[in-house]
């Protein structure tokens, strides 16, 4: 790794220093200079960086990091480490050069070579916890005084108590104990080691001045505190009223030289003196009153806990030695149905379901006698028979003689949790529309296919099939219908094919089946029209009759000896050839053929002369943090410009390339240019993070990270951390363990960052997500598109922010079109995105003026500036999807019916708006009264919407604008009502 120490240094705003092996200082921060008063360039290049922080009794931790690990350990203790490899921790006082003490921590850490990991130096920060310090020691001494007040001891055993305290915890300190009467004139008694027993003088010898004395020996320190302004005053105001005092408080007390000098007692009373009679007086009171305030606090605390039981969420039930319930409080009524009368009586064990072993509750009863407690999930019953998942404490409860009397056991209903832990993992490997397996448990069977086949000598067949004209059976009837025969066609292939066999819905209506055991070609065509002639059947939905057919295409392992990628790549090649060929058939990919190969090879070649030529070129699309306007990254993305043809995406050339040794030399091009791009427009003081994309085959070459250090070793001047490398989630399949190795050797070694691309599109799996340590996941423009009209996207987006949250990810989405869609992201805790909305892709020359000419989306700023709780987002939420809904309801009745798009759910259940109401139904966020209204005025709603749309579709446009206007005031008045 390159260190520019200086630099990093530099930057740090804790006080923060560096020495190399021969112990001389080599960076040295502006916070230093701060603190200690010695300049940079005095102790740069010196060996005395302890003179800025030590006295020679106590030389600097990095000098001892850099001697040996004994001395270590002599002097100091290794902060919660095992081993002196991982640093040091201290604290202590320190005198600045002015002479003014401080009280500091001092961290200090190895600096190791990255090749031969020897010790090359080490590097130390502090912190000046001064005044944390003298807080605590404050409110340690307050809350003793007080407290020896509560338990009526004399005035004078406290003070000789706090004189022993203070003594031990600072042996520089000395202790004084002053009383102030009321006038403040006089400061009438004091006691210390070092001073007589008794002690008068008046306060104008002491240079107090005001009613508010302001620091006895230093000009600094407020000693005179009123006890009465405090908080805690009424708990102590009985005391006072029987003691005749009028406030009584403590301070540390600090000297000119800022040394630490003892404590005063401040002490208010309405006598002039206080007289002996007083003293005895305080004494008695706060005896008697100790007494009264204990039983008042007792009565408190039953009081409290009374309520804590009979109002607290959670259920409570409490059973004596043997576990029967004697109690349980309202919320276990709540959750269980039952009534504290129906337990009574019952051992806790009655409510419970059968999921659980023996052996559960033997160990659950061994932890409650030998640890005193037990917490766990369980599920149990419902009085109306219904099980859910409870989250359990149990503690027990003994009497003075050790013996248990009762258990406290505490709950809470997570069945909801656990219901979205399940959802979360059928979202991570099965479809959600049809229950088919996912792209991820696809590739995990293939992986097993892969193994039979080898194992017993046969065949694989790969399918990947596509329904002919899908998209007409949407517009005609819907897409409520057309998801429907998504359903029944997975059902039939389904029905066609062996259990041991899988059929995966791979997006859209594009599915593929892994086939084994396949002895000859003859039989995988006998399968392949078995399962067209079932798919041609009509199928009848909804007194609908639809007729369909399908396109697939076939290739079989080990005949085409390639990956999962490949060969899904070639299954999809040989169905688009189906297509063309006049759809309703199959084709079997045979990529042996030499017109294909010739073919093949003569495009890659094509494209090789264009590398030479020099007609690729990255354009970049800028990336920003909404909330700020901050334009922090832009996204590097190949284009060919072609001579004949102009501009080519590269979905049109990047897949010849895929797998092979071209793909990793357009890979390298792509990384240098990136990296050559940056720097410029570092030395142009354009400070940008540019992400490159990077595919499975090029990160696993075996080249690839000496190949990205040397390019790296090119261009000095960047900063690593400004470079990120893209993944597709795809990728990451192929070699989780490899890939997982390459990308943290990136991230430790060269300081690169790593993000994960188009999460979400069905390969992503948590377990991947735990195992591979990218910094950011990107949302998918697939879900980002729809967020406002498909609560399905929405729910995804929602759960990929969960995950990056509780894996410690950063997120950034993609596809951000508009400004709602902004707004959408922001509240749901996503600040980042790049999208159209923003800017295009644009070539390296036109970032410049872009950035000139860019002005920040003002009511994304707002947005994520303006403080709002949970219940003021998810208000907004609901306004932005409504008005979405209204938006394109609107668009499609003006367009015409030749021209109209998508409509937006009609079915008042399965919309946005309507799923949002189920949730905070469910949630209780709101008044049940609103909403109760709000369900009215969306049904009503709807339902207007409804008799518009179909008037509009049968022909009869005229009564549909003549009613639009009100549908819109409906719309406005519904979105009115939760914030009324």
């Amino acid at each position: 790794m390159r260190h520019n120490f200086k630099t990093v240094v530099d930057s740090l705003t804790v006080p923060t220093f560096v020495i190399d092996i021969e112990h001389k200082v080599i960076a040295w921060n502006k916070a230093c200079e701060l603190l200690t008063g010695i300049t940079a360039r005095e102790i740069i290049g010196t060996r005395d960086a302890w003179k800025g922080f030590y006295s020679s009794a106590r030389p600097c931790l990095a000098n001892i990091i850099l001697n040996n690990k004994e001395q270590a350990k002599d002097h100091y203790l290794v902060s919660g480490q095992s081993k002196f490899s991982q640093g040091l921790h201290a604290e202590n006082w320190f005198e600045k050069m002015n002479g003014k003490r401080r009280y500091l921590t001092f961290d200090a850490e190895p600096i190791y070579d990255e090749v031969d990991n020897t010790l090359i130096g080490a590097l130390e920060n502090l912190q000046d916890i001064t005044d944390i310090k003298q807080v605590e020691l404050r409110q340690c001494t307050q809350n003793q005084v007080m407290t020896q007040l509560m338990n009526g001891n004399p005035l004078n055993d406290i003070f000789e108590s706090l004189i022993k305290r203070i003594e031990l915890e600072d042996p520089f300190s000395r202790c004084s104990i002053l009383l102030l009467d009321r006038s403040e004139q006089y400061l009438v008694t004091a006691s210390a080691p070092s001073l007589p027993k008794s002690y008068t003088a008046s306060i104008d010898k002491l240079q107090i001045q005001s009613n508010e004395p302001q620091a006895i020996f230093s000009e600094i320190r407020n000693i005179a505190v009123d006890i009465t302004t405090d908080s805690k005053w009424l708990k102590y105001k009985e005391i006072a009223s029987f003691a005749k005092i009028g406030s009584c408080w403590s301070e540390p007390l600090f000297g000119r030289d800022n040394k630490f000098l003892g404590l005063f007692i401040i002490y208010h009373a309405e006598a002039q003196i206080p007289t002996d009679e007083d003293i005895q007086s305080l004494e008695f009171s706060a005896k008697l009153t100790s007494l009264i305030i204990e039983q008042n606090l007792l009565r408190e605390q039953h009081q409290l806990s009374t309520r804590v039981f009979s109002s607290t969420l959670e259920g409570i039930t409490i059973t004596n030695a043997k576990g029967v319930v004697v109690d349980a409080n309202p919320a276990f009524t709540t959750i269980t149905g039952y009534d504290p009368e129906d337990v009574m009586g019952d051992t806790y064990s009655a409510l419970s379901a059968s999921r659980h072993t023996p052996e559960v509750y033997k160990k659950m009863w061994g932890s409650l006698h030998q640890k005193g407690y037990w917490q766990g999930e369980l599920w149990n019953r419902k009085k109306t028979g219904e099980t859910y998942a409870e989250f359990l404490s149990i503690t027990s409860l003994k009497n003075a003689h050790n013996d248990i009397i009762n258990y406290v056991g505490i709950f809470a209903d997570i069945t909801e949790t656990k219901q979205q832990q399940e959802k979360l993992n059928l979202m991570a490997h099965y479809d959600e529309l049809t229950g088919l397996p996912n792209r991820v448990l696809f590739n995990d069977r293939f992986k097993q296919a892969i193994s039979h086949s080898k194992r017993t000598g046969t065949q694989l067949a790969i399918i990947f099939l596509d329904l002919d004209k899908f998209k007409p059976v949407n517009d005609s009837f819907g897409h409520n219908i057309g998801d429907k025969l998504l359903v029944e066609v997975a059902k039939r292939i389904k029905a066609t094919i062996r259990d041991e066999d899988t059929v995966s819905r791979q997006g859209g209506d594009e599915f593929a089946l892994l086939l084994g055991d396949i002895n000859s070609t003859a039989e995988c065509h006998s399968l392949a029209k078995r399962i067209h002639t079932n798919l041609s059947t009509p199928f009848h939905i909804e007194n609908h009759t639809i007729e369909i057919s399908a396109s697939s295409g076939i290739t079989l392992y080990p005949a085409e000896d390639v990956g999962i990628d490949t060969l899904m790549r070639y299954a999809d090649q040989a169905m688009y050839q189906a297509k063309l060929a006049g759809r309703n058939r199959y084709i079997i990919a045979n990529h042996s053929s030499d017109q294909q190969n010739n073919l093949k090879h003569n495009k890659q070649q094509e494209i090789v002369q264009a590398l030479v030529n020099n007609e690729f070129a990255l354009y970049y699309q800028p990336k920003v943090d909404m909330t700020t306007g901050t334009v922090y990254g832009v996204e590097a993305l190949i284009r060919w410009i072609h001579p004949q043809r102009g501009l080519i995406p590269p979905l049109q050339f990047l897949p010849l390339i895929d797998s092979n040794d071209l793909d990793i030399r357009i890979g390298n091009w792509v990384i240098n240019e990136a990296l050559q791009q940056l720097e410029k427009w570092t030395q142009q003081g354009i400070e940008l993070e540019v992400s490159i994309n990077i595919s499975s085959h090029h990160i696993l070459s075996d080249s690839f990270y000496q190949k990205l250090d040397a390019t790296l070793a090119l261009y000095p001047t960047i900063n690593s951390q400004k470079v990120q490398l893209e993944i597709l989630e795809s990728s990451a399949l192929s070699d989780i363990n490899t890939i997982s190795r390459i990308i943290e050797s990136c991230q430790d070694n060269l300081g690169i960052k790593v993000a994960l691309d188009d999460f979400g599109t069905g390969y992503s799996s948590l377990t991947h997500l735990k195992n591979l340590s990218a910094d950011t996941i990107k949302i998918d423009r697939s879900f980002v598109r729809n967020i406002l009209g498909d609560p399905g996207n929405s729910a995804i987006i929602d759960g990929i922010i969960g995950l990056a949250n509780a894996f410690n990810r950063q997120v950034i989405a993609e596809g951000v079109e508009s400004t709602e869609h902004g707004i959408a992201l922001i509240l749901m805790g996503c600040i980042s995105a790049q999208g159209y909305g923003i800017a295009k892709p644009m070539p390296a020359k036109d970032i410049y003026d872009w950035l000139n000419a860019y002005q920040s989306n003002e009511q994304w700023i707002l947005c994520g500036q303006r403080h709002q709780t949970e219940k003021d987002k998810k208000i907004k939420l609901f306004q932005l999807v409504t008005n979405h809904w209204k938006d394109q309801f609107v668009i499609n009745i003006n367009v015409g019916l030749n021209n109209a798009l998508d409509w937006p759910i009609s079915n008042q259940k399965h919309c946005h708006c309507g799923i949002w109401i189920k949730r905070a139904l469910q949630d209780m966020q709101f008044d049940e009264h609103i909403l109760n209204k709000l369900v009215q005025a969306h049904e009503s709603t709807h339902k207007l919407a409804s008799d518009i749309r179909i008037s509009y579709q049968s022909g009869n446009s005229a009564p549909a604008h003549t009613l639009l206007p009100e549908l819109i005031t409906a719309f406005d008045d519904m979105n009115t009502i939760l914030t009324c």
